[in-house]
């Protein structure tokens, strides 16, 4: 499978970089957005989903955003202007939409007319919050999730570590 690397500018001029694997055919793409300190080299799944698509002439396009990594340098356009320490450890999702905006009006300067959103683990959160807020989402085809995130879980296993569990109470009496 071949990957270009390519960038783009998001509205408040940070640059962003992606791995797009181009299909012939130019019509169809899955954008996907990675999850909580993730990124596009290092998960692995993630082109073995490319390489099925590409046999079913779609393009895959999987991209950096204000949450990739822990804790990551991107800098703003111009280059030399200056970088703002962003990662998952200082990411906020109401930001997430300004990301994903900036790669669907990239996909669609190359004329692509099918665009699927993909979300992997706590992407699959910025996926459907793209969905209500985002500026494109009346241009989204479909949108994928991949093993969602579950909010209820990650804080009742947050929780159950402190003092608090270890007393006997429950989450339902701390709210």
């Amino acid at each position: 499978m071949k990957y270009t690397f390519v960038q783009t500018n998001t509205s408040d001029d940070l640059i962003l970089s992606g791995l797009f694997s181009e299909n012939n055919y130019k019509k169809k793409v899955v954008l996907h957005i990675h999850g909580y300190e993730g990124d596009f080299y290092t998960n692995k799944f993630i082109h073995s989903i490319a390489e099925s698509l590409d046999t079913n002439d779609y393009s895959f396009l999987t991209v950096q955003h204000r949450g990739t990594g822990a804790e990551s340098e991107i800098y703003h356009y111009p280059y030399g202007s200056g970088g703002i320490k962003l990662g998952s450890h200082y990411e906020k999702l109401e930001d997430a939409h300004i990301d994903i905006s900036a790669w669907i009006k990239f996909l669609k300067s190359l004329g692509y007319q099918e665009i699927i959103l993909q979300g992997h683990s706590l992407g699959t959160l910025k996926v459907v919050r793209y969905m209500y807020e985002g500026e494109y989402r009346d241009q989204i085809e479909k949108v994928i999730l991949l093993a969602p995130f579950d909010k209820n879980f990650e804080i009742k296993s947050a929780f159950e570590k402190t003092e608090f569990f270890k007393n006997g109470k429950s989450l339902q009496e701390m709210i």
